[in-house]
């Protein structure tokens, strides 16, 4: 499971199912099934739980695998601080630069680099 990453899409769309949709539909069927008598409510309950807990559990692993994944950044943003102090900036990009016009958003990663050059 170390390359399993769900689409951002799909990632959003779970969570919402996750955090409020099935949470909601269990405290909703286990106010009611108490209220109107409904049978199994207990069973229904448990299994929203357990599926809630292993949508959770498949979240967290993607979640894990993007953090861990540098092939999400367009590049290092590095920067140094020279002997005067003054900081110096440098821009490497992990592709060809007429490529990021093809995406809506870059994201660099902040690598400190050696100081006092």
């Amino acid at each position: 499971m170390n390359n399993f990453q769900l689409s951002n899409d799909l990632y959003e769309k779970l969570k919402l199912v996750t955090r409020i949709i099935l949470p909601g539909i269990a405290t909703l069927y286990f106010t009611l099934a108490n209220i109107w008598d409904w049978s199994n409510a207990e069973e229904v309950v448990g299994t929203i739980a357990a599926i809630t807990l292993f949508l959770g559990g498949t979240l967290q692993i993607s979640n894990r695998n993007y953090n861990n994944d540098d092939s999400r950044f367009a590049g290092d943003l590095t920067y140094t601080v020279d002997t005067s102090g003054k900081t110096i900036y440098s821009l490497e990009l992990s592709g060809q630069p007429e490529d990021l016009v093809l995406n809506d958003e870059a994201n660099f990663k902040v690598v400190p680099g050696v100081h006092g050059e």
